[in-house]
């Protein structure tokens, strides 16, 4: 969940960016104020794969309030 429409989208710009392609899910597919991205994960993907996914989205998470400061 990220809440804010902007940021779904520019998260998932970043995350496209370093290779990880994940949707941002906002209004009218979900409520106003409720935007979140939407991960495909699959049997095939390693545990490998699902850490480094978290970690670059930590990462995105934080470039994306290091953003709103500027």
């Amino acid at each position: 969940m990220v809440g804010d429409t902007l940021k779904a989208l520019r998260l998932s710009q970043l995350l496209f960016q370093a290779g990880i392609n994940v949707q941002p899910m906002t209004f009218p597919v979900v409520p106003q104020n409720a935007a979140r991205l939407r991960f495909f994960i699959s049997s095939s993907h390693t545990q490998d794969q699902i850490r480094s996914t978290v970690e670059i989205l930590a990462k995105a998470i934080a470039t994306l309030e290091t953003e709103s400061l500027a």
